[in-house]
């Protein structure tokens, strides 16, 4: 496998490989500093990663050992998980990726078949990762208003996707 091969696995993985990380470090800041000293790893083991094997079971494997290593530098700060809390939710994690993919495309096609006033609602909301009192303040609206549209947003992106789901598992 060359470098520019394994580039474009990497970037196609990128995103869930970060997700991978936030779910034991909930803090953004934590999960970007192991998320960055993953992918210098990453790059400087290309060459051991094994072509027609999974490219995310291998990256997933060294970003549990990074994070554990993490862990044990903020040892003097309290952590919510266990090593072996890790271990299985990592498995659990790397067992459900193809649901979890499914579900992303599905809400990807969910996202456009909203209006456009829904849609960049959510956008604003999630992309530029404003609360809900900010994104009342910028819109000149109620917070309550603001908090109301979303649930609705988000239960009716919910059905969407589930349908989806369903609908490719019956294809």
């Amino acid at each position: 496998m060359n470098k520019s091969q394994f580039h474009r696995l990497f970037l196609e993985n990128q995103r869930r490989l970060f997700g991978f990380v936030l779910t034991f470090l909930p803090r953004i800041d934590q999960a970007e500093e192991v998320f960055q000293n993953v992918c210098v790893i990453l790059l400087d083991k290309f060459d051991q990663f094994e072509p027609n094997t999974s490219f995310i079971r291998w990256a997933c494997q060294i970003a549990k050992y990074e994070v554990l290593a993490f862990r044990r530098r903020c040892r003097r700060k309290p952590c919510s998980l266990s090593e072996a809390e890790i271990e299985l939710l990592a498995e659990r994690q790397l067992d459900m990726g193809p649901q979890l993919e499914a579900r992303q495309t599905a809400l990807r096609h969910c996202l456009e078949k909203l209006r456009i006033e829904d849609r960049r609602l959510i956008e604003a909301r999630y992309a530029e990762n404003t609360n809900s009192r900010a994104l009342a303040e910028s819109l000149q609206m109620r917070e309550n208003t603001v908090y109301k549209a979303l649930g609705r947003i988000r239960r009716a992106l919910r059905r969407c996707v589930d349908a989806q789901v369903a609908q490719e598992d019956h294809a």
